[in-house]
């Protein structure tokens, strides 16, 4: 005798498997396997260079491994030039987050399914629009090199390192103002994780690797 259905609508079922993937990836083992599965991948791109004198937490850099949401369509929108993303700007901004009043789900674009979908494809927004400011702050940075030299901009990056861990312990703290299952909390993990990155970038000399 074969197994019942549980799930017997095509929504039911696309449903359930947004919510077992969301449960998964938030789950201890499911982060476990993302960091295992990214850690060669990153220690390949992080230079052999790195800042002196200067150390920084090993949680950053698990925080740095974690993977993007790169496989989304809406990461895939948000990296273009002409992509609209007044809608949810206030997303973007490092928590605490300054969310209108009243707004329950993400306007446009987002507001196609259940929360927990809209949830991740405002994250996979987030991570595009992410992405292209590093993207432009890398080569911001590679210019720098070219007229400073190595050591010159090193001296300037260790402060600014030192700024980013005091912005760092500032977005710890920002945890617990949100619940966990929470669309805030989602997108509080996407600022860790791209301040993480950001770290890394400067700390290894990363961005000399491109």
């Amino acid at each position: 005798m074969g197994r019942r259905a549980v799930h017997h609508t095509t929504q039911q079922r696309a449903s359930a498997n947004v919510e077992h993937t969301r449960k998964y990836r938030n789950s201890i083992h499911g982060r476990a396997v993302r960091v295992q599965g990214n850690r060669l991948r990153y220690t390949r791109k992080v230079s052999k260079s790195r800042i002196s004198r200067l150390v920084i937490p090993q949680l950053i850099e698990t925080w740095a491994e974690l993977p993007l949401l790169t496989t989304a369509r809406a990461y895939r929108e948000a990296l273009q030039d002409d992509y609209d993303d007044t809608d949810f700007k206030h997303w973007l901004s490092p928590p605490p987050f300054d969310v209108p009043e009243g707004e329950h789900v993400p306007a446009g674009a987002f507001r196609s399914g259940t929360y927990e979908e809209e949830t991740i494809c405002l994250e996979a927004a987030v991570d595009g629009r992410m992405r292209r400011q590093e993207r432009a702050r890398e080569e911001e940075l590679r210019e720098r090199y070219r007229q400073r030299g190595q050591k010159a901009l090193v001296d300037e990056l260790r402060g600014e390192v030192q700024l980013l861990l005091v912005e760092w312990k500032r977005l710890i703290e920002c945890r617990n103002l949100y619940a966990t299952d929470s669309r805030e909390r989602a997108i509080w993990e996407r600022h860790m994780n791209w301040l993480a990155r950001h770290v890394c970038c400067l700390y290894y000399l990363t961005f000399l690797d491109e």
